[in-house]
Formats: structure tokens, sequence, C-alpha cells
């Protein structure tokens, strides 16, 4: 039987076209739980090549934690389409992220901030004028 982190991500692949070496991608996904360091590094390697708009449906709070400290640069990915990544964050999710990686994609929301839901907004304007000082 399958794991729920890999059936959570083969569900998100199967929401939008992808390739078939989106396989390999999930199937790296069900040693998440138990990967080592490495594993993770190399997930994260593949979600980084992947377009935002799919990155946006595909990084669900599990992926993400699942990641761990490897979803910086799957989240500066992310980070590279302002409309994909406004889809994508949520006050919660914002706080999950490190500093950097919260950084980068707080900075990618800049030019959709009058878009965005206005707790998004809040946290993007206090974490980029130094109100949030939150770890």
């Amino acid at each position: 039987a399958l794991g729920p982190l890999v059936n959570h991500v083969l569900a998100r692949l199967a929401e939008s076209s992808h390739e078939a070496t989106n396989w390999e991608m999930a199937a790296r996904f069900a040693r998440l739980p138990g990967a080592s360091r490495c594993d993770r590094q190399s997930t994260a390697e593949v979600l980084s090549i992947m377009q935002p708009k799919q990155l946006a449906k595909l990084l669900t709070d599990v992926v993400v934690g699942a990641l761990g400290i490897h979803v910086d640069g799957v989240i500066r990915r992310l980070a590279q389409d302002p409309q994909s990544a406004a889809q994508w964050a949520t006050r919660a999710r914002l706080a999950s992220l490190e500093q950097n990686a919260r950084l980068a994609l707080c900075r990618s929301l800049l030019p959709v901030l009058d878009k965005l839901k206005p707790e998004v907004r809040e946290e993007v304007t206090q974490l980029l004028g130094g109100a949030d000082e939150r770890p």
C-alpha cells in the first residue's frame, strides 16, 4: 500500500498535466517520511525545476513539511512567478517557512500585493517592513 504522502502527491499530480518523469518524482516522495537528508535534498532539486504554476498546486502543507529545511530552493522557484506565489500563499504557509524562504516569497508578492488576501498582505507588509520579529 502507498503511504499517505505518496497518495497526496499522486493526487496533486493527477490534477494537472505533467510529463511521465513526474512519476519518478512521486516515487521519491514515497521515501520522504523516513528519507535521509540526501533523499530530501534530491527531491527538492527535482521540484525546483518544475514550473511555478505546477508548484502552486503540488506544494501542500504536507509536502512542504516533508521537505523540511530543503524547501527553500523550491519556494524560491515558486517565487519566480508572483501570480503562482499569490495563489499558494496563506498566513499559515508563510509562518511555516524559514526566514530566508519567507523573505524571498514575500518579496515576490510585492507586484501583486493588491490581489492578496488581507491576512497574507498584512504578513507580507509586516515582514518586509520589519515589524514581524517572530522566528
